[in-house]
Formats: structure tokens, C-alpha cells, sequence
């Protein structure tokens, strides 16, 4: 059987009062949830899991597409607003390397739209840092303009020191 004929899950997790947070679909249900716990930072909010099968994953998916449209989950990420996700489960101005692998979409989501940098740090110590792409744009030119100031500069110290020697 391939995974196109497989009976597929369609499956939906719920919060404490009630709201659909998200909606998905997977041949084995603990095995996915299972990713979830240990990549998605809403997973801690789910208190109600419900599971209907489907006799193939095209049939799945075309009822999940069907669900996300018409039920609005939160954290479906064909659904969720950004700012939302930024609102719920914020950034910090500093993650570890692995925080940042987790929640890479997020981080980047912070830079670009957020307008902020964020560091990212190996064993506590600085591995890089995330700015905004216009941050890196206007970086690019003020390192080519400084790169040709010194090249001026030193140009002109030549031109000095030669016109000294020639003295």
C-alpha cells in the first residue's frame, strides 16, 4: 500500500476552552503529535485531540484544506497571521542554537518583519546574529564605502611619503 492509498488521519487539536488551534493530517497520529511536542511552541496549549480517518491521503487532504478554510485554526501556518504567532510565542532578543533550529520560520518572521536583530548563541557563547534585511543592505554599502575610504587613504599616504623622499 502506498502512502497515497494509505488510510489517513485527519485530526484536530483543541485548547482549554474549546478553540481550534490546529488542524493536520498523518498516517500515525501519536507518532506526529509526538513532532509537534518537541517543534511547536502552541503544542503545550492542547488539551483535546480529535482523529477522523480517511480512506486515502488525497481524500485527507482535500477535507484538512476543507477544515483549515472553514474552522480557522489558530496555528495553521497557511492560516495563522504572523503577528499573532509573534504575539502568543514572542522572539527574545537572544536564542540558542537550538531554539533558533526549532523555531527558525519564527525568527527569521521576527527579523524581517519585526525590524530587530536577534543573536543567536552556541554553549552560551555569540554564533551569529539575525538582522533585517534592509539592516544587511545598508551594512553591504557602508563596508564598500569604508573599504574605499581606506583604499583612498592610502593612496594618499603614498602620495605623501613621496613627495617627501623626493624633497
Amino acid at each position: 500500500m502506498t502512502t497515497a492509498t494509505a488510510r489517513t488521519a485527519l485530526y484536530r487539536l483543541f485548547g482549554a476552552t474549546g478553540q481550534l488551534l490546529y488542524v493536520g493530517i498523518t498516517t500515525q497520529p501519536e507518532t506526529r503529535w509526538t513532532q509537534h511536542a518537541a517543534d511547536k511552541p502552541w503544542w503545550p496549549l492542547v488539551r483535546q485531540r480529535n482523529v477522523e480517518w480517511h480512506p486515502s491521503r488525497p481524500v485527507a487532504e482535500r477535507a484538512e484544506l476543507a477544515a483549515i478554510r472553514t474552522e480557522a485554526p489558530l496555528y495553521n501556518s497557511a492560516n495563522a497571521r504572523k503577528s499573532l504567532l509573534a504575539e502568543h510565542f514572542p522572539i527574545g532578543d537572544s536564542l540558542t542554537q537550538a531554539q533558533a533550529r526549532v523555531r527558525f520560520s519564527d525568527v527569521l518572521d521576527a527579523t524581517q518583519f519585526g525590524g530587530r536583530s536577534i543573536e543567536i548563541t552556541r554553549r552560551g557563547r555569540r554564533a551569529g546574529v539575525l538582522v533585517p534585511p534592509e539592516w544587511y543592505a545598508e551594512a553591504v554599502a557602508a563596508i564598500a564605502e569604508l573599504r574605499e575610504l581606506r583604499r583612498e587613504n592610502t593612496e594618499l599616504r603614498r602620495k605623501v611619503a613621496d613627495s617627501g623622499s623626493q624633497s
